[in-house]
């Protein structure tokens, strides 16, 4: 979470990053944020 509230577009809180158990994100990287994609 601390990952994507640095680098994560669109910027977000800390904490509405958070996910349940065996969930997650699809996301791209470029070499200054992170795109998130999806959410699994």
């Amino acid at each position: 979470m601390s990952v994507l509230e640095k680098y994560a577009v669109p910027k977000r809180n800390f904490y509405d990053y958070q996910i349940s158990n065996g969930s997650g994100y699809i996301t791209e990287f470029d070499s200054e944020k992170i795109i998130i994609l999806e959410k699994i």
